[in-house]
């Protein structure tokens, strides 16, 4: 294994296709998941022989980058995959370990 840690590219048009038919616009700028989810109630999206969780595909269209670490809800909505809502462990070192 090089040193190279990216995650192949997305065709973006498919998967944003496939969130977007799981998703539900709730108050308060919430995006409730309505799709699969993992063991552990995290929301996931497989397509192609490939899985990804909604936070992690949510948390790139977002930010215009890859995260760092578990990606999860900075919000009190249960398995919201709002991307304005979503932190990886950079953002949330930064704000001092919050959600």
């Amino acid at each position: 294994m090089t040193g190279d840690q990216t995650v192949p590219a997305l065709d973006a048009d498919p998967w944003r296709a496939a969130f977007g038919e799981r998703t539900v616009v709730v108050d308060g700028g919430h995006l409730h998941w309505t799709g699969a989810t993992g063991a552990r109630g995290t929301p996931v999206l497989a397509m192609n022989s490939q899985v990804e969780t909604a936070y992690r595909l949510a948390f790139r269209w977002h930010h215009g980058r890859e995260p760092e670490g578990n990606v999860r809800p900075g919000c009190s909505y249960p398995s919201c995959v709002a991307g304005a809502h979503l932190r990886d462990r950079v953002m949330r070192d930064q704000d001092g370990g919050a959600a």
